[in-house]
């Protein structure tokens, strides 16, 4: 049977964009702590691909772009599951940019959020010395949650280049820092906890502290830094790109 025209479209458009995913997916910008692997450039391509692509041809790209990203320079770390954090913030943007299912998002995050700071392998409070004080560790996903919350609430329209550059520029901004936030905590306590911790047990029980103490410092640079990234790539792209032919997932 031959394929419909709209699914061929969308095949066509995911395999098209998988290609630059690749370049970027080659590119570090950061190690990762307790790992041999390190933090891609392409982790930045999620939101134009949510805007453009939709949640299915964002998430088909994004999965092609990892495994053949496997073969130049970027070899699997989590069993080959590599692709669940990336997608996972596609489909969070795609789903927020379309403004639907919100408070799935919101029960999503929040549930990851309890647990990944209830397991056993997290340090969920960093002493700091300086201020005496125990700071939390996912201090950064919280204010995230609240960016999420306060955004099911505003307005109702959906992020256009007709938006006006500001208002664009402010809601790409909210909807990549939460997306890239669930991504950040899918990759902590699914990934590393979960697949090189409990599984393989190649992170021993005695290094998590250290890991996360070095994290909190860590962290918020890097995923602030991607969110300012994400931004300066989509807007522009989406304003251009968005003319030329009709997203998926509207």
């Amino acid at each position: 049977m031959a394929l419909s025209r709209p699914r061929t479209k969308l095949i066509a458009y995911a395999a098209t964009f998988a290609a630059p995913y690749v370049i970027f997916r080659v590119v570090p910008i950061s190690m990762l702590i307790g790992s041999s692997g390190f933090i891609p450039l392409s982790d930045a391509l999620a939101l134009t691909y949510a805007l453009l692509l939709g949640p299915v041809a964002g998430s088909i790209s994004v999965i092609l772009g990892t495994v053949i990203a496997y073969f130049f320079g970027h070899p699997p770390i989590f069993l080959g599951l590599d692709f669940l954090t990336p997608v996972t913030a596609v489909l969070a943007m795609s789903l927020m940019a379309r403004r639907k299912h919100l408070w799935m998002i919101i029960v999503a995050f929040a549930a990851l959020l309890i647990a990944f700071n209830l397991s056993p392998m997290t340090l969920p409070f960093i002493y700091i010395p300086v201020l005496r004080v125990a700071f939390p560790l996912t201090w950064l996903h919280f204010i995230a949650l609240a960016v999420l919350i306060a955004y099911t609430f505003a307005t109702k329209a959906r992020p256009t280049p007709s938006s006006g550059l500001r208002q664009l520029t402010l809601t790409t901004a909210s909807i990549a820092f939460v997306g890239l936030l669930l991504q950040q905590l899918v990759g902590s306590y699914v990934l590393y906890e979960g697949i090189l911790g409990a599984y393989e047990g190649s992170i021993s029980s005695g290094d998590w502290a250290a890991i996360w103490r070095l994290a909190f410092v860590v962290y918020p640079f890097e995923w602030i830094f991607l969110t300012i990234v994400s931004v300066l790539i989509a807007v522009p792209v989406y304003g251009l790109v968005s003319k030329r032919f009709s997203t998926f997932g509207t």
